[in-house]
């Protein structure tokens, strides 16, 4: 949980739920990058509750890249991917999650 209202909660280890919705927001995110990956490893993710919940998620995309997903996430309907930026990972050293280059700014 987020330390205030609106805030992003700590970085977190994916599971099923977090695979689950980038499987669902894959294609949207090939076509809004313009890349087609050649794999696609969700590694972590933060989360924050506006209205809708909210994910930031890192994924490791092939080719020392990592795609950083910001998901809407509401109660009914399916996940709405809002952005998708592709970020080289730091030294191309992959394997340290968290590290996808993004610093944890959004």
């Amino acid at each position: 949980m987020s330390e205030h209202l609106g805030g992003w909660s700590p970085w977190k280890d994916v599971g099923q739920n977090e695979k689950d919705i980038c499987e669902k927001v894959k294609d949207e995110a090939q076509k809004k990058t313009g890349k087609n990956f050649p794999v696609f490893l969700p590694l972590n993710y933060r989360t924050q509750i506006p209205n809708a919940e909210n994910y930031e998620i890192q994924v490791y995309v092939g080719n020392n890249q990592c795609a950083v997903l910001t998901v809407d996430v509401a109660v009914r309907g399916p996940p709405q991917l809002k952005k998708a930026v592709l970020v080289p990972l730091p030294g191309a050293a992959f394997g340290l999650i968290g590290a996808c280059g993004t610093g944890g700014e959004t």
